[in-house]
């Protein structure tokens, strides 16, 4: 077993590798900010293998039914005070929706339920961002069926250029694979402002 002056350099540089590769993924290489304000942001069907899983933490996606969307099942590997410091499972959110979003109300929206197997009574949701100013982990209490569970918050402005921000979620703390499912996460922009659908035009 590695020593921690070891585990925890090299679980950092294996987050950051995910982190590139998520948004290496997105077809969108440049976004407005009215654009950003207008849409927000969502990761649903097939995109939640976009997902992040930090270490200590995995998910599995399963295909959408005619009874149930897609969605990911969500869970803890190991205890979460034996896991590095992370997002957990995440969705990052490139420099575009750093910059468009400080100083914005966002609310921040995750559609979940309990695991069919071994479930999850508990997660926490959060956003995080590169030293502008966190939300901290919010806990939710699961219920059987799908359900919105929310959280809002306004990003501050960053320090210097924008960086990546993070929309977090931890299934769990004990480490004992309780699972929950997860099938969107998203975020809203509740203060855009009046003219973000003028220069933001539908196709």
């Amino acid at each position: 077993m590695l020593k921690d002056r070891f585990f925890y350099p090299l679980a950092l540089a294996l987050i950051a590798a995910m982190i590139w590769f998520a948004l290496s993924r997105s077809s969108v290489t440049k976004l407005s900010d009215a654009c950003i304000w207008q849409n927000g942001f969502v990761t649903q069907g097939e995109d939640l293998i976009t997902l992040t899983a930090s270490p200590g933490t995995t998910y599995e996606y399963v295909g959408a039914t005619p009874n149930d969307p897609a969605y990911v099942i969500a869970m803890t590997q190991i205890p979460r005070r034996d896991a590095p410091p992370s997002a957990g499972v995440f969705a990052a959110l490139g420099p575009d929706y750093e910059r468009a979003l400080a100083g914005q109300k966002i609310r921040i929206t995750i559609s979940a339920r309990q695991g069919r197997k071994n479930p999850l009574d508990q997660f926490d949701m959060g956003y995080f961002t590169a030293g502008a100013g966190d939300s901290g982990w919010r806990r939710r209490t699961l219920g059987p069926d799908w359900q919105d569970y929310t959280l809002d918050f306004s990003p501050k402005s960053p320090n210097g250029d924008p960086d990546i921000d993070y929309l977090g979620i931890w299934p769990g703390d004990a480490g004992e694979q309780q699972a929950m499912d997860i099938a969107s996460v998203k975020i809203d922009v509740l203060s855009k402002p009046a003219s973000a659908a003028r220069d933001c035009p539908q196709a």
